[in-house]
């Protein structure tokens, strides 16, 4: 019972990290195309409201055409 308990746990923590670096990455992304660096713990911690965090910031970019 108690291994199966901790099997269990160890795959929870393992898919909610999994998850959490997924959400980074994405947040990590659009962050670079807005010209900023970083950007990935607002996606590590905050999932869907952190990509909306770093989507709502203005564009960085020198882009001057």
């Amino acid at each position: 019972m108690t291994d199966s308990i901790n099997s269990l746990i160890m795959f929870v923590s393992l898919a909610v990290l999994i998850n959490a670096v997924i959400w980074g990455l994405i947040t990590k992304t659009i962050s670079r195309n807005k010209g900023y660096k970083g950007g990935f713990w607002w996606g590590f911690w905050l999932n869907i409201i952190g990509v909306i965090v770093v989507a709502c910031r203005p564009n960085n970019n020198n882009n001057n055409n």
